[in-house]
């Protein structure tokens, strides 16, 4: 679960996902430079819903949960940033799985390339 988000109330500031697009907000370069990187904040923000491998989600299913937390966040990147490093911290092992579970359902969910490691 997301903590210590606070809801928008700016205008104008909505957020919708699409594949090839990650937000609305972003700089063009940003949006389309890689979409790996595009990948892994949608993972980030995904790890930090109520979502879970268990509920065998739907493309839908999972576009809503990461653009309910994005929008219920001022700050999403920073905040889900937080949520993880506080979960990797307490539970590692759990973290990595479900850090794994996001990035591969995000990569379906949003036809966009698994993040790789670099190569050695």
């Amino acid at each position: 679960m997301v903590s210590g988000c606070i809801e928008r109330t700016l205008k104008g500031t909505s957020t919708r996902l699409s594949p090839g697009k990650v937000r609305e907000e972003m700089a063009d370069d940003q949006v389309y430079g890689d979409a790996r990187v595009n990948a892994t904040v949608l993972a980030e923000v995904l790890f930090c819903s109520p979502l879970q491998p268990s509920n065998r989600p739907t493309v839908h299913e999972v576009r809503q949960a990461v653009e309910a937390v994005w929008d219920a966040c001022e700050a999403p990147e920073q905040t889900c940033v937080a949520q993880l490093a506080a979960d990797y911290g307490r539970h590692p092992e759990l973290a990595c799985a479900r850090m794994r579970w996001c990035q591969g359902i995000v990569a379906w969910a949003y036809d966009v390339p698994l993040a790789s490691a670099p190569a050695a």
